[in-house]
């Protein structure tokens, strides 16, 4: 990793060294307005897209919009309180009118596909963050196994064996 060449002042005296610091400011050191690491990435702006509404696939065609053109996809995302609150959006009628509202509703694994389609879930200029406390380790399987499949179907592309996969399904039937 290269070390960013910053531009620091050419003098000495603490009092503008003080105030230089207050006004420029150097990654990894206080007031770490530059961020909190010395060494940060380059080429590349720290834009979060911060998406929610409705079901996975209408907030999965906001982040493709608001991340067009990015290199780096930075994805965040908002639940609505159904899901922020374990609910099955199926059942109880005390949540009619909540789901999708103010926020995405998952439910299951492949809402959280749905979701995050298109989006290289492993790749290094892909992250992604979610607004959730109670059902967040649900919601953390529903990625993980989201980005698993997404890899396994990648594998599956790159090697041409969609027909050994479905003589496996067809077998597991019988």
């Amino acid at each position: 990793m290269k070390i960013p060449k910053i531009a620091l002042p050419k003098y000495s005296d603490w009092g503008d060294l003080i105030q230089w610091k207050g006004q420029e400011n150097l990654p990894g050191y206080f007031p770490y307005t530059a961020g909190i690491y010395p060494f940060k990435r380059t080429g590349e702006d720290p834009t979060r897209m911060f998406a929610g509404e409705g079901g996975p696939e209408r907030t999965n065609r906001r982040f493709h919009y608001v991340s067009a053109e990015m290199p780096a996809k930075r994805l965040s995302t908002a639940f609505d309180s159904v899901t922020l609150y374990g609910q099955d959006p199926a059942l109880p009628p005390d949540i009619y009118g909540k789901i999708g509202n103010a926020g995405v509703s998952i439910a299951t694994l492949n809402d959280a596909k749905k979701l995050y389609s298109g989006f290289d879930l492993i790749n290094a200029l892909t992250s992604v963050s979610m607004t959730i406390n109670g059902p967040a380790p649900m919601l953390l399987a529903f990625f993980m196994n989201a980005a698993i499949d997404q890899n396994c179907e990648k594998y599956i592309e790159e090697h041409q064996l969609w027909d050994k996969v479905e003589q496996k399904l067809k077998a597991q039937i019988r």
